[in-house]
């Protein structure tokens, strides 16, 4: 199957309207303001002029901007409507003919979901041991700890993958549900994806599902992110909804007996007109037995079932 092929991106830190908080940009799902009268030093030809006469009434109501989020650890700037609707998994980013990052994620109706990697200039497939032995991963031959061959590279590139810290973003946006139409009652599921750099395959991928129960009676809402593989899954406490967003506790590994207990935050908000999509992200800070805790920071999106 083709991979799909990204372009016209913008690589410069723009300022971006209607970012949703710590998220990704977003506009607020109210109407946005007509357009501002062209001003008298410009010139209109005859026909432009018959033509905005006849469609006063359209434009009277424009069509809504494609909501962009910027990704301040990459300098790029991503639309909603410069991707194709879906998953994506791991499709080149590209700036002309260019590569300059890879994006795994979902693109539903009204939120986006993703985990981008910068390119590293010096990928080579190398990792420094006790600041003085180079290793190529490609080319091991003896064994370190009782591994080697297949298992002693594979090891390693964990290792390196974990700790090299190539520049990455998590991110969510889209169109987000007005306060007025968040739900009053009744309890909704929302089923969908996971997606987050994975220090295993050293890529950004899909890395499992997402499940979140929103009770709109008391207005709370919970979750969880299941990885694939032996990975730690992810809990997202019970929290309040607050307008059309949450913020609450994110916990990583529990009652998992290869990995220790970690805890970090999550957020989100609703996306949609009626609140038929919600999107967010958990994040983690600290260091980890190899690498940083960072490494677990996982966005998510889901629609309502």
């Amino acid at each position: 199957m083709n991979i799909p092929k990204v372009s016209s991106l913008i690589l410069t830190s723009v300022l971006v309207a209607a970012c949703s908080g710590g998220g990704g940009g977003g506009n607020n799902g109210s109407s946005p303001e007509p357009e501002k009268p062209i001003n008298n030093t410009q010139s209109l030809n005859q026909d432009s002029i018959s033509q905005g006469s006849e469609n006063s009434d359209s434009a009277k109501k424009p069509t809504p901007t494609p909501p962009t989020t910027d990704l301040p650890n990459s300098d790029i700037t991503i639309s909603k409507d410069d991707y194709v609707k879906g998953e994506l998994n791991n499709i080149p980013v590209e700036n002309g003919d260019t590569e300059v990052a890879k994006l795994s994620g979902y693109n539903r109706q009204y939120s986006f979901n993703g985990a981008l990697v910068k390119n590293q200039e010096n990928d080579i497939g190398e990792i420094i041991l006790d600041n003085s032995v180079r290793l190529e991963i490609s080319k091991l031959k003896g064994a370190i700890g009782g591994l080697e061959g297949q298992a002693l590279a594979q090891a390693l590139t964990y290792y390196w993958n974990a700790t090299k810290d190539p520049t990455r973003d998590i991110f969510y946006f889209g169109y987000e549900t007005p306060e007025l139409n968040i739900p009053k009652q009744g309890i909704v599921t929302y089923k969908g994806n996971a997606s987050r750099y994975d220090n295993i395959s050293g890529t950004v991928k899909n890395i499992g599902t997402s499940e979140l129960t929103a009770d709109f009676d008391v207005k709370t809402i919970k979750g969880e992110l299941d990885t694939d593989g032996v990975r730690r899954n992810i809990s997202l406490k019970e929290t309040p909804i607050i307008g059309n967003g949450f913020n609450g506790k994110a916990v990583a590994g529990e009652n998992n007996i290869l990995f220790r207990t970690v805890e970090g935050q999550y957020e989100g908000k609703f996306y949609g007109p009626n609140a038929e999509e919600v999107a967010g992200k958990a994040t983690f800070k600290g260091e980890a037995i190899v690498g940083k805790l960072e490494s677990l920071n996982t966005s998510f999106s889901a629609e309502k079932q």
